[in-house]
């Protein structure tokens, strides 16, 4: 089986720490030919976008010696693209890998951070990605990582929740119900994932207010990586500066989104699910709409 893997997040970088070992564990518990296209800069909350009149350049990196080339030397390289992740799939699907099968299975990520709820869904690149899959005709998983400040991930913590996230891909493949264009699927960081329990959810519908903060003029600008690390440790942060200003940095309130969750008390949507230390399985269809009929814990 030929899959094709990218992400949002870029290649290996401090926000993106995740990528080279789901591929060498995917590689290690498959026989599956691995074909990689990722952007080559951090790219989330992005969606599904293309961007117009964008010339896309095409570069390589070699996991082994971590080089950066303009061609490639090993079949083994990864593409990067200056494109949005729905980009990378799309021209990964019908541009780079054509000496090898057709793909047939698309997986974006696994993410730095959650996918869950109706916020964080609809701005995910990682579920854009795999929502343009799907408008492909092809499968697609898209993955995600939801880590806990308050306990850090471990080597040997994130290698099991790799090897699950392997034999979840695989059952979903395996089990791939027609209805389907795409599963979210979401999974804990930082506890005992042996213990997890795997559920089909939902979608929990929620809302927030602004995503943006008024800064000064002459804030320092900071590279796409260092701005989502930023992102991902200022969630309940405040900020001043309500008048004059002309600069606006995006600093997304997170605490509002899981504030939202306990509010709902929804105990099958994904929000829900994983904050209870839960695997959350969301099928989809490239239209935003939840799938029904699919319910209840799995049993793997």
């Amino acid at each position: 089986m030929h899959v094709l893997i990218s992400n949002d997040d870029g290649p290996p970088d401090i926000a993106s720490p995740y990528i080279s070992q789901f591929i060498e564990t995917l590689k290690s518990e498959t026989d599956w030919d691995i074909s990689v296209a990722l952007p080559n800069t951090q790219k989330s909350w992005i969606s599904k976008a293309f961007l117009l009149g964008d010339l896309i350049k095409l570069s390589w990196y070699n996991p082994q010696s971590q080089s950066f080339s303009n061609s490639s030397k090993s079949s083994d390289d990864w593409a990067l693209l200056d494109g949005t992740p729905a980009s990378c799939v799309n021209i990964g699907l019908h541009h780079l890998f054509n000496s090898k099968p057709p793909i047939d299975l698309v997986l974006v990520g696994p993410n730095y951070g959650r996918n869950t709820t109706a916020v964080f869904a609809m701005g995910s690149g990682t579920i854009g990605g795999t929502m343009e899959a799907a408008l492909q005709g092809r499968k697609g998983i898209a993955l995600s990582f939801a880590f806990d400040r308050k306990n850090p991930v471990t080597p040997e913590g994130l290698q099991l929740a790799c090897i699950k996230t392997v034999e979840i891909i695989k059952y979903l493949h395996e089990t791939w119900a027609d209805q389907v264009g795409l599963y979210a699927v979401n999974v804990p960081l930082g506890g005992d994932i042996t213990k997890a329990k795997v559920f089909y959810t939902h979608i929990l519908q929620n809302i927030w207010g602004s995503c943006f903060s008024p800064v000064e003029e002459g804030a320092q600008e900071t590279g796409p990586n260092q701005n989502e690390i930023q992102v991902r440790k200022q969630e309940s942060q405040e900020f001043g500066l309500e008048n004059e200003a002309t600069l606006f940095k995006f600093t997304p309130k997170f605490i509002t989104v899981y504030e939202s969750v306990d509010r709902a008390n929804d105990r099958m949507s994904d929000g829900w699910i994983i904050k209870e230390g839960h695997i959350s399985i969301t099928p989809l269809k490239a239209t935003f709409q939840h799938v029904k009929g699919l319910e209840g814990e799995i049993h793997l």
